[in-house]
């Protein structure tokens, strides 16, 4: 069924009432530069039009990117400026060397490793370890499976038989505990 009129007319309004509240912040941002210096830094997480950067010494940046750079996301490596309020604004992303895209939404930039975490409880399902396994498979992506809260299993055996038909195929499987401290040592070697 097509769109009215009046919801075009409101998809519309609302896309450019974002667009406009972007390029505000961006400018904002821009007036209040503290300096001319470039840092080269790490997207950590965005959140809508602001996102967090990390530079180099560890300090976190909330900041919002120019508007002629396109979209970051967490794992961008980028060069900001500060501004005299302890924000950042993002002024170039540098070229990604890999992505993780969600149907053909990106999701995340420069990924060296996945680990995709699931739990005794509530039951793992594995259509859902599917897809996450297909999606990374689909962006070239190493990818293992931690298997978590061992310590809630009454029937250990058949929980590392659920996932011997994954270890065939070559993924990483671990069993671990984070509460009762089993497997970590191994695991974070």
């Amino acid at each position: 069924m097509p769109l009215t009129r009046k919801q075009k007319w409101r998809i519309d309004k609302v896309q450019s009432d974002k667009i406009a509240r972007a390029n505000k912040a961006a400018s904002k941002a821009e007036s209040e530069l503290d300096d001319e210096k470039e840092y080269q830094g790490i997207v950590i997480t965005r959140y809508g039009q602001r996102q967090l950067v990390e530079d180099e010494n560890g300090i976190v940046f909330q900041s919002v990117s120019r508007q002629n750079i396109g979209f970051s996301v967490a794992g961008d490596k980028i060069l900001f400026q500060k501004t005299k309020h302890d924000d950042a604004i993002v002024t170039a992303i540098y070229p990604r060397d890999n992505e993780l895209k969600r149907q053909d939404k990106l999701i995340a930039a420069n990924i060296d490793q996945l680990w995709l975490v699931v739990a005794i409880e509530p039951h793992y399902e594995f259509e859902l370890i599917d897809r996450y396994l297909i999606m990374a498979e689909n962006s070239n992506l190493p990818i293992g499976i931690i298997v978590n809260k061992i310590e809630l299993s009454s029937n250990k055996s058949k929980t590392e038989n659920d996932f011997l038909n994954y270890q065939s195929l070559g993924y990483d499987v671990h069993f671990l505990s984070v509460k009762k401290q089993i497997n970590l040592d191994f695991f974070k070697e």
